[in-house]
């Protein structure tokens, strides 16, 4: 194989390596992004259901029917 050849052959291989790894370096932008939009979002969800609890106030549970409650196991 004469030099010239060998060199371009090199020279193609590197493009394309390149142009993985732009690729590459892109998908991993985008996951990122993707990522840190979940977690934007996981904490907008985490605080509204804080709210929502907070809005239900102290709940107390009371039997006001007075009647007993049969154990799971006697079922």
């Amino acid at each position: 194989m004469p030099p010239c050849e060998f060199i371009m052959l090199q020279h193609t291989g590197l493009r394309q390596y390149h142009a993985g790894l732009r690729q590459y370096h892109t998908g991993l932008r985008q996951y990122h992004a993707g990522l840190r939009q979940y977690h934007a979002g996981l904490r907008q969800y985490h605080t509204g259901l804080r709210q929502y609890h907070a809005s239900l106030g102290p709940i107390t549970i009371t039997n006001t029917s007075n009647q007993r409650w049969l154990p799971l196991t006697t079922l």
